[in-house]
């Protein structure tokens, strides 16, 4: 059976903090309000440092994401700049 899908919208990102390969993102707010924190493994230095500089921007500029929950993988989206994105073409 597959695990149903977890969703939370206009959540915001607090902190972002780097210990090794792992960066660790405490989340909070949104629909659901939530709060805790999601931890990501990235072994490439380049994609990490890539990853942290999006997480700290979003949580500088309070950017509302979606936290998507399934089968044990979390992602953070930022849907308006998907959306804009695909509008552009």
């Amino acid at each position: 059976m597959v695990d149903p899908i977890e969703l939370a919208q206009d959540v915001r990102v607090a902190f972002v903090e780097v210990d090794g390969d792992e960066v660790r993102v405490d989340i909070y707010g949104g629909t659901e309000q939530v709060c805790g924190s999601v931890v990501y493994r990235f072994c490439d230095p380049e994609l990490r440092r890539k990853h942290l500089e999006t997480l700290g921007q979003w949580a500088t500029d309070g950017t509302p994401v979606t936290y998507v929950r399934r089968e044990g993988e979390v992602v953070l989206i930022d849907e308006a700049a998907v959306f804009a994105d695909a509008c552009r073409g």
